[in-house]
């Protein structure tokens, strides 16, 4: 379930969705970005993982789609691509830096 949940836009035409969503027992920071076009708008979903490696990012790919109505559209759809990216995000494994070799 989403919390601190805030829709504006910006100063470009695009809508932003800032929330917090529960995922596997994590409270996940997630931002959608809704990027104005004519009857489309790409959307890209940002989710920070604060218990990953150097805070890893996950990020939507950019989907094309209608523009959503409501806020309420919005805000639902940004959860559920969320949910979708953190759960494939944690079937992703994390690379671990490999120091350098000593000449």
């Amino acid at each position: 379930m989403a919390e601190n949940i805030s829709v504006e836009t910006d100063d470009y035409g695009n809508t932003v969705v800032d929330m917090t969503i529960q995922y596997d027992g994590h409270r996940r920071e997630v931002v959608g970005l809704f990027m104005a076009g004519t009857d489309l708008c790409e959307v890209r979903v940002y989710i920070r993982f604060p218990s990953r490696l150097n805070g890893r990012e996950g990020v939507s790919h950019g989907k094309l789609l209608p523009m959503p109505e409501s806020d309420e559209d919005l805000v639902a759809f940004t959860e559920s691509r969320a949910t979708s990216v953190a759960r494939e995000m944690d079937r992703t494994p994390i690379l671990e830096a490999v120091p350098p070799l000593e000449a």
